[in-house]
């Protein structure tokens, strides 16, 4: 993904947060995302991301149980885009994801505020992924 890109999007999320609910944080709960991928070498991490940028669309969304079926079988944790506007997830999909698995997700988002990682943990995720690349050092410190 080319920095402009990484820009545009970094644009929209700021729009984004705005608009996302205020809750209360809590702990993720249930399997460790470590422990899992540590179970087995190499460790498989399956990914749940309906479109693409560059791609356009590569899953409907009720294809998505019978994904999970598979994924369950052969993965040891999943990872869920969470972007709605370029990716066509969303934290809806994590939700969803999270009510059709027991393996660990991981919330794949262009995280930049502690609301969405909030938002990451009450919808399922077990881990979150930070994008050094759009974070000021500061910014990649308060979100670990």
């Amino acid at each position: 993904m080319t920095a402009s890109i990484l820009q545009t999007i970094v644009a929209s999320k700021k729009q984004e947060i705005a608009s996302l609910p205020h809750i209360m944080p809590k702990r993720a709960s249930g399997p460790s995302f470590i422990d899992a991928i540590l179970q087995r070498h190499p460790a498989l991490i399956a990914e749940i991301k309906p479109k693409s940028p560059s791609g356009g669309q590569l899953l409907q969304r009720a294809d998505v149980p019978e994904l999970l079926q598979l994924y369950n079988q052969h993965a040891q944790a999943t990872s869920v885009l969470c972007d709605e506007q370029y990716f066509g997830g969303g934290f809806d999909l994590l939700a969803q994801v999270r009510s059709l698995t027991h393996m660990p997700l991981l919330a794949k988002e262009f995280i930049i505020s502690t609301r969405q990682i909030d938002h990451a943990v009450k919808n399922g995720a077990n881990a979150i992924l930070l994008i050094a690349a759009i974070l000021e050092i500061s910014a990649l410190m308060k979100l670990t």
